[in-house]
């Protein structure tokens, strides 16, 4: 798949899920923390996030750069489809 002649990109989880940890524990948060400060989110849905079985939906995304404080496009991670 191609988008103007380039790769397509598409979502990486486990990427995502690791950047999502990482500025975790750069803010000092624990998991739990974490699923306190997004109010409606379990603590098991945060390790799914981190271990790439998901990803946050866009509220979560946009409550999870506030809670981290980096834009959304901070902890998203893509990949790129090989053409063919």
């Amino acid at each position: 798949m191609k988008f103007n002649n380039r790769p397509a990109a598409v979502l990486d989880p486990e990427a995502t899920g690791e950047r999502i940890r990482l500025l975790r524990l750069q803010r000092g948060l624990s998991v739990e923390e974490l699923a306190r400060l997004a109010g409606d989110v379990s603590v098991q849905t945060i390790y799914k996030w981190q271990r790439g079985e998901c990803v946050p939906s866009a509220d979560n995304m946009i409550l999870l750069s506030e809670i981290l404080q980096v834009p959304v496009d901070g902890f998203l991670c893509r990949k790129y489809l090989k053409a063919g």
